[in-house]
């Protein structure tokens, strides 16, 4: 859409082989130089899949195994890789549990970046090439783990020195260059949406409306 808000499209529309179902896009993503973005689209039948979007082409490609499958994938600062959720290596009937790996788009290869199979939510940190992961069991913390060494390191959100408790934390997303991160967060029993300011290491409240819907936001 404009700036605006005018002129809404979508970038393209997909339907569920042999039916009527509307394929569900969800968690774009922009790549670093602007050009192509990335998002998942999962229904009931089958895993869900990333795919890459091309401005330029006006092509979408999937991107990963549709017998495995991914979700919620971001790029990395350079545009060179894609990290992304998947439950591939725990596909034994009874066993359950979700890790991150990294696609590395010109050659596709796949590297395992968890081997716990409790990642919940994650993001990727331009500033210190880091993943900031949540672990899906209570009390839902977050860990921040070095992308080369693969080590936990310290606590991003701790080391951010928010005034937010990382159990209040939602989701979050930074923009390319690092400068800031998009957080949804719990406020006062209320959720809402604030953008940190990484250089004056400043939180500013967004004053989103209480009744407006807003889905998933992804800041350049």
């Amino acid at each position: 859409m404009n700036a605006d808000g005018t002129n809404q499209k979508p970038l393209k529309t997909y339907k569920v082989e042999n039916t009527e179902y509307i394929q569900q896009g969800s968690y774009p993503t922009w790549s670093p130089d602007g050009e192509k973005i990335a998002f998942h689209i999962t229904n009931q039948f089958i895993p869900p899949q990333v795919y890459l979007y091309d401005f330029e082409s006006d092509t979408v490609t999937s991107l990963l195994d549709p017998n495995l499958g991914g979700d919620r994938a971001v790029w990395s600062q350079d545009g060179s890789r894609l990290a992304f959720r998947s439950k591939r290596d725990y596909q034994s009937e009874g066993e359950k549990g979700q890790d991150i790996y990294e696609l590395e788009i010109s050659t596709g290869e796949i590297r395992r970046i968890t081997t716990d199979g409790l990642v919940r939510r994650f993001t990727y940190d331009p500033n210190n090439d880091t993943y900031l992961i949540e672990k899906n069991s209570s009390p839902y913390e977050w860990y921040t783990l070095d992308v080369v060494t693969l080590d936990t390191v310290e606590n991003e959100l701790e080391s951010l020195n928010l005034p937010l408790d990382p159990t209040d934390v939602y989701y979050h997303n930074w923009t390319t260059n690092g400068s800031y991160m998009i957080i949804y967060h719990k406020k006062e029993e209320v959720n809402s949406y604030s953008v940190y300011d990484y250089q004056n290491d400043e939180l500013i409240e967004l004053n989103i409306p209480l009744n407006l819907n807003v889905g998933t936001i992804d800041i350049r």
